[in-house]
């Protein structure tokens, strides 16, 4: 027999093997979802990497129904099996689908979540309901990891790690960026920001920002730029410039000198001064001779001076008495006690000779002639 075919016959005959081929190549479960629930792998999220603990994410799941003329029944979501939050009611027409998603504060940990729709049924053009089995009506997602972040920087604990950063120190390398914002987080001479005087330190940790020679707290003071070497673009450096404010001047006004008297000049030579001898200047030639002439005229005049003893107090009337107390208050203040009268006026006379004596020996040692 020989079949002939024309060429659309050919296209129709092609299509419709191509239309079995791609059908018997999907999983029965896809083709079961297509009809009524979800769609094949229909669970995802706002964000599946670098998820920390505490970080607010949504949980998405979209519904479809492509059978029935009408489709009802509950969205719930679960976490390890656990139900998330209360489930969501629905009800779709025929070909007709609904966004489903649930707001979820992330807890570190692995997590498997799932969606599945409860108390499913469905409604024909007749009114007649009828209500599934919830098999076919739920979705698993794969395994989803929440991270830590013990230094809050933003990284999560594991990827520190992976990343050879410090989990617990925000800014591994004291550069004044976190590690979730440098570019470079253990090497502190790479950051993202500004160095302004390109010593290889961040502004952020710059005690000097400008480098000239102050510190960011004194010119906060001075109310100069920290960013400026030279805040008045006078030439001269905050540090250097008395008015660092005030180009028109950077130090205080020169004093003038005064001018030096000239030096007189003085002499070669000093004249020398004679000195002429006199009877009065002439300095005996036997000094032995003078200090014993000196010393028997300082014992004659103490041996002449007569000694006197101060008489003895008589009884004195009451009456008297009264009269004589001043007196003798002035006798005991000048010589004290009448038993120690006499030593005191023996000390006097001999300190008074002591003066004599060595007030002649002082004349004679100058060149003063004693006359015997």
């Amino acid at each position: 027999m020989n079949l002939r075919l024309s060429k659309r016959q050919l296209m129709l005959f092609g299509s419709v093997f191509l239309a079995f081929t791609v059908l018997a190549a999907m999983p029965l479960d896809f083709a079961r979802a297509a009809t009524v629930g979800f769609a094949n792998n229909n669970l995802w999220f706002s964000a599946t990497t670098g998820v920390i603990a505490g970080d607010n994410l949504k949980i998405y799941s979209n519904i479809i129904n492509d059978s029935y003329d009408s489709f009802s029944g509950h969205l719930a979501f679960y976490d390890n099996g656990v139900v998330l939050g209360d489930p969501t009611a629905f009800t779709l027409s025929k070909e007709k689908s609904q966004l489903v998603n649930l707001n979820w504060v992330a807890v570190a940990g692995n997590h498997q979540f799932s969606a599945k729709i409860i108390g499913a049924f469905t409604i024909d053009g007749e009114g007649n309901k009828e209500f599934l089995s919830d098999e076919g009506l739920t979705v698993t997602a794969e395994n989803f990891f929440v991270d830590q972040d013990s230094d809050n920087d933003g990284l999560g604990n594991q990827a520190e790690e992976d990343n050879g950063t410090n989990p617990l120190q925000a800014d591994t390398d004291g550069d004044g960026y976190n590690d979730n914002e440098d570019s470079n987080p253990t090497d502190s001479h790479i950051f993202p920001g500004a160095d302004t005087d390109g010593d290889g330190i961040s502004d952020l940790v710059d005690s000097d920002i400008d480098n000239d020679g102050l510190y960011n707290t004194e010119e906060e003071k001075l109310g100069t730029d920290p960013k400026k070497r030279d805040t008045d673009g006078d030439g001269v450096n905050d540090k250097e410039d008395l008015y660092p404010l005030d180009a028109s001047k950077w130090k205080s006004e020169e004093i003038k000198e005064i001018p030096q008297q000239p030096t007189p000049p003085v002499p070669d030579s000093v004249p020398a001064v004679t000195i002429k001898e006199t009877a009065e200047t002439k300095v005996p030639e036997n000094l032995a001779e003078a200090e014993t002439t000196m010393i028997e005229s300082a014992d004659s005049n103490f041996n002449e001076a007569p000694l006197s003893v101060p008489p003895a107090v008589p009884n004195i009337a009451e009456p008297e008495l009264e009269a004589e107390l001043p007196r003798r208050s002035f006798l005991a203040a000048t010589f004290g006690d009448p038993i120690t009268a006499i030593p005191t006026a023996l000390a006097l006379l001999a300190t008074g000779g002591a003066l004599i004596y060595s007030g002649l020996w002082i004349k004679a040692a100058h060149g003063v002639k004693i006359k015997k």
